[in-house]
Order: C-alpha cells, then sequence, then structure tokens
C-alpha cells in the first residue's frame, strides 16, 4: 500500500530548501540596500546599480529553481538541471557577462579613469582623441576636448591601444604684407605669442612649425594647450579674436585644425 505523504512530512522534507530560498532573498534585500547607498553617495551610477541588481535577480531565481528541483528530483536530475541552465544563461546573457568582464579588468587592471589618451580602436584606421570620464558594466564614455561625448563598449575598449596624450588645438595661421624680411616677421609673431595673456590655453611659443613661406606670405601652425578640458567654443573664439587682432597688420586668416 502506497505511504501517503502528510503536509507536515512535506513541509519537513522542504525545510533546507526554504532556509536557502529565505537566505537567497534576505541576502538581495541588503544587497539593494547597500547599492541603493553607493548611488546616493555618487560612488556608482543608477544605470549600474540596475544591472547589478538585473544580474543578481537571474542568480537569484536560477538558484531558486536548483534549489527546488534538489529537493523533489534525484541527483543526475538536477545535474542535467543545472547543465541547461549554465548553457541556456550563457546564451541569453553572453554580450552582458562579455563586457562585465571586460569591465573588471578596466577596473583592476588600468587607472584609466580621468586620463587623456590618443585611442587605436580594433579596425579603425584613425585614433580617437580624449578623456575617460567614466566606465560602467557595459559601457565606457570618453569625452573630446570639446565636450563632446563618445559611448564605446567595455571589450572594444579593452582591446584597443591606449597612448597617453596631452590635449592640443592646433591653429593654421596665414600671414599676408609680410616685407622683404621675414626673419622679423617672425620674431615679433613670436613676441606676439609670447604677449598673449589667456586664463583658457598655455601658448607654447616653441611649438611654432613653418608650412610655406612665398614671396608676400608665410603659412605657419600654433599648437595651444588648455589648461583644463573640456573647453568653450566662445572661449577658442575670443582667443582666435584676440590673436587675429594682435597679427592685424598682417591681414591674418586662422584656421582651427581638429584638435588631437
Amino acid at each position: 500500500m502506497d505511504r501517503i505523504i502528510s503536509i507536515e512530512d512535506l513541509l519537513q522534507a522542504l525545510q533546507p530548501t526554504i532556509i536557502v530560498i529565505l537566505l537567497i532573498v534576505l541576502l538581495r534585500f541588503i544587497l539593494s540596500r547597500v547599492l541603493s547607498s553607493l548611488t546616493e553617495r555618487g560612488s556608482i551610477t543608477v544605470t549600474t546599480r540596475a544591472t547589478i541588481m538585473k544580474a543578481v535577480d537571474v542568480v537569484v531565481f536560477f538558484t531558486v529553481i536548483i534549489a527546488l528541483l534538489q529537493s523533489v528530483a534525484a541527483p543526475y536530475e538536477v545535474l542535467i538541471a543545472i547543465v541547461l541552465i549554465i548553457v541556456i544563461g550563457l546564451f541569453i546573457f553572453y554580450y552582458e557577462l562579455r563586457e562585465f568582464l571586460a569591465y573588471i579588468n578596466l577596473q583592476l587592471l588600468r587607472h584609466l579613469r580621468g586620463r587623456t589618451f590618443e585611442i587605436y580602436f580594433p579596425y579603425h584606421s584613425k585614433p580617437v582623441y580624449g578623456r575617460i570620464v567614466n566606465i560602467e558594466l557595459l559601457s565606457a564614455t570618453i569625452e573630446d576636448i570639446y565636450g563632446r561625448k563618445i559611448y564605446v563598449s567595455n571589450s572594444l575598449l579593452m582591446n584597443a591601444v591606449l597612448k597617453d596624450h596631452i590635449p592640443s588645438i592646433t591653429l593654421k595661421i596665414t600671414l599676408k604684407n609680410i616685407g622683404e624680411n621675414p626673419t622679423a616677421l617672425l620674431n615679433n609673431v613670436i613676441g606676439v605669442i609670447r604677449d598673449i595673456e589667456s586664463k583658457i590655453f598655455r601658448v607654447d611659443e616653441r611649438r611654432i612649425s613653418i608650412e610655406n613661406m612665398g614671396l608676400n606670405s608665410v603659412v605657419f601652425k600654433l599648437t595651444v594647450y588648455p589648461f583644463t578640458t573640456p573647453i568653450r567654443i566662445s572661449d577658442l573664439a575670443n582667443f582666435i579674436g584676440t590673436l587675429n587682432s594682435l597679427l592685424n597688420k598682417y591681414e591674418p586668416v586662422i584656421e582651427i585644425i581638429e584638435p588631437g
């Protein structure tokens, strides 16, 4: 005669599973409070908190399923279920897992945040110049000298070649009516550049390179360095206006070369 299982026997059999589930839920609640506190302090972003909690919820869900299966099924059936759950989880969350692992590497292996780099991404011929302002769980934010933001995946940044870089802007200046003494002209230009007072840019007269010199004109490049980034377009326009006024007798034409 089959033995009838009472509710008390069932609850007693499920008692370890219930305890495990309650502990998991409690740990999930504590982790949520800790992450909320870190978010309020600004240690992590709202997006980072949401992503972590999403991953935790997935782990909690699968852990509860495994605990229930272990209490009602044979061990080999539980093992098969665990393998299937892991395979399905890796397939569904492959992108998130890849970017999260890259996030860990970026945080632990390199001190990148706040530094300015010349960045060569895989399969891109031209580098990106900018400061890494933030690294989140799935993506990183790069800010160029003008404050424009570029969002890249962590795995892409992890595989990039990074070189330290000093933010700068190169101006191409064409002067006319230079007269018959180019040496005097250059000395005058260097003196003008040396006397420029700017709270936004640092001017180095040693970074002047002559591109072309004709009978009545000269073309040269001047590199200036902002004290802080990002810079405002209005500040750059004011600086160029000042330079244009000081060189007014040479009818200057000043062009901005895309900053490095």
